[in-house]
């Protein structure tokens, strides 16, 4: 029995097993390097056409607000009827007759104009005639509303309280 025996086999030293997993992970690294990477598609085209379409539907909304569309903001509320304008005109040219004759009561004789009595709204005509006559008028909507000074101020203002008080407020 003279066969010769092999010695078992040494068991790894703590600082050999060491060394090798530092081999291995050293190999690793050098092979993940030396492989060419990942090819990565540069997505600047996707992005700008991303862009381009957010620039786009902001454009639009913005236009659409401008534009006001009745689908959009629904239908414009209807405007005063003629009767209802007209009466309107009336009682603001009732107020400039009583203020041009309260001008004329106190100072003998009527102004050179609307001015002199606080009346500062250029939609209102004022036309001073011979012998303390004189015209007011006004438009209301398509038509044009007079008051002379020989007219019954208190017909005029009757008639327009009547018509105003038949308004049907929204």
């Amino acid at each position: 029995m003279d066969a010769k025996r092999t010695p078992p086999p040494s068991e790894p030293t703590a600082r050999s097993s060491k060394s090798a997993l530092l081999e291995a992970a050293q190999s690793a690294i050098a092979d993940q390097t030396s492989r060419p990477g990942p090819v990565v598609k540069s997505d600047t085209g996707t992005r700008t056409a991303f862009r381009l379409f957010l620039a786009a539907v902001m454009v639009a909304s913005a236009a659409i607000l401008v534009a006001q569309p009745a689908w959009l903001v629904g239908p414009k509320p209807s405007g005063e009827s003629p009767a209802i304008q007209a009466a309107t005109a009336t009682m603001a040219l009732v107020e400039v007759v009583s203020q041009l004759q309260a001008f004329q009561a106190t100072n003998g004789h009527l102004p050179a104009s609307l001015e002199a009595v606080g009346v500062t709204d250029p939609a209102i005509r004022y036309v001073p005639g011979t012998d303390g006559n004189f015209e007011v008028s006004t438009t209301a909507g398509d038509s044009v509303v007079s008051i002379q000074a020989t007219d019954s101020l208190r017909t005029r203002v009757v008639d327009a309280i009547r018509v105003l008080q038949g308004r049907t407020l929204p």
